[in-house]
């Protein structure tokens, strides 16, 4: 790699860090806001999809400081489940942004109202550049014999 891809992977896997260490905080968060609720109706529809008035203001009370911070959230409310989107944006390098997500689910419902949270799973916030750019090049080995696998059966493909 150079150096301009070594920064770029380095950005990368800073802002990955940090965006899992967020989700890792916000995950529980989120839950304890929304446990009072269990058994009562969180969610309307008009026409879509939304959480009821009183529990929005709970949820943006406990997130109001995540958009100062850089991170942009959205709830993907289903019909058994809601998701949680939490991206950001990092500088790449030159003028370039670049951005991450991560998706976690918040809660299961049945119909409109909250039957219960989601068990966490904790996200890595610990990868190092070394690490990265190690498995990117096995990645690349396994990829190049994949290939030469493929060549060498491409006469008995179906």
């Amino acid at each position: 790699m150079n150096l301009r891809d070594d920064r770029a992977l380095t950005q990368q896997v800073e802002a990955r860090n940090r965006l899992n260490a967020k989700a890792n905080e916000l995950a529980p968060l989120l839950q304890e806001v929304l446990k009072p609720y269990i058994g009562s109706k969180i969610v309307k529809t008009t026409p879509y999809k939304q959480w009821t008035k009183k529990v929005a203001d709970e949820l943006r009370k406990a997130t109001e400081k995540l958009y100062e911070h850089g991170y942009r959230l959205t709830y993907n409310i289903y019909e058994y489940s809601v998701y949680v989107d939490l991206g950001t944006t990092y500088r790449n390098v030159g003028e370039t942004v670049g951005y991450l997500k991560v998706e976690f689910c918040l809660c299961s419902l049945n119909g409109d109202h909250l039957s219960g949270v989601e068990p966490i799973t904790e996200r890595r916030s610990d990868y190092t550049v070394e690490e990265i750019a190690s498995k990117r090049a096995e990645l690349l080995v396994f990829e190049a014999q994949v290939s030469q696998l493929k060549s060498d059966l491409r006469e008995f493909s179906r």
